[in-house]
This record gives C-alpha cells, structure tokens and sequence, in this order.
C-alpha cells in the first residue's frame, strides 16, 4: 500500500489514540480530510490488514 498524505493522516489519528473506537465524522475532523477521501482510505486500510472493522452491536441479519 502507498502512504499518501491522506493515508499518513488517518494512520496518524487512529495511532494517537488506539485503545479509541474511532468514528469517521470524527477522523474526518482530526484529519481534516472529506468523507469521499477519509472512507476510500479507512477501506484500502481494511483490505490491507492494517484496521479491524467493530463488530455491530446490533442484531445480526
């Protein structure tokens, strides 16, 4: 995975905190960066085994 500066960015945030459930409306404030940047970035994060997606607390289909 290339480390763009929106990708430094989301790294950053979420290893100031990582005991933290980080939620996007607040990355996107941390980073400064919009959702159609933030989310692309949080799923190539995923997809390269760099960030668990939380379980749902709700009912499960």
């Amino acid at each position: 995975m290339r480390i763009t500066i929106p990708v430094a960015r989301v790294l950053a945030a979420l290893l100031a905190q990582p005991e933290t459930e980080h939620y996007g409306l607040d990355l996107m404030a941390t980073t400064d960066l919009p959702s159609g940047t933030l989310y692309p970035v949080l799923h190539r994060l995923r997809a390269a085994g760099r960030r668990r997606r939380r379980a749902s607390r709700g009912r499960t289909p």
